[in-house]
């Protein structure tokens, strides 16, 4: 039985997991890349449609023109959308267990936690120019964050309060 288990785990490799998440993150940066180049591509093509001179230039030839542009640039208009990247980093603030919670919302919607951050473990904090930066007692980055469409502000800053008072 032992011989089993130590050949198991000599043949037991779990790199292959970091590999498929950098391999999930270079496909999707691609993937947003394609649509937005596509999407540009799309709608700069609707507004050469009106650059190019043409010999017949009736009712009808203009009709399929304005329709061909406008498929061309609400086709285009969805594909750079959908080339945005839209995760979003959500902060939550819980008192009870004096720590900030990091949740990232993907493109699917799901809420995933990624940093737990305990309000002991914050040695400085600073909010200027947009940007909260967290350092730890050591002098070491924990948290960059732009602070551009943050809801709850006000309580993360009171949350705060008391930290960047202590390093003023």
């Amino acid at each position: 039985m032992t011989a089993i288990s130590e050949q198991f785990e000599s043949t037991a490799d779990f790199s292959g997991i970091a590999n498929r998440q950098q391999l999930r993150g270079a496909s999707r940066v691609l993937s947003r890349a394609m649509f937005s180049f596509f999407g540009a591509t799309l709608m700069a093509s609707a507004v050469g449609l009106w650059l190019v001179p043409s010999d017949y230039m009736d009712a009808e030839m203009m009709l399929i023109r304005l329709v061909l542009s406008l498929i061309m640039f609400g086709a285009g208009a969805v594909l750079l959308q959908n080339g945005r990247d839209r995760t979003a980093v959500e902060i939550e603030v819980d008192p009870k267990r004096s720590e900030l919670r990091l949740i990232e919302r993907g493109e699917d919607g799901i809420a995933r936690l990624t940093q737990v951050i305990g309000y002991k473990d914050i040695g400085h904090a600073d909010m200027r120019d947009g940007v909260m930066t967290l350092i730890d007692h050591d002098n070491a980055l924990v948290l960059k964050l732009p602070l551009g469409q943050v809801e709850n502000l006000a309580d993360i800053e009171a949350a705060i309060a008391p930290m960047m008072a202590e390093a003023a």
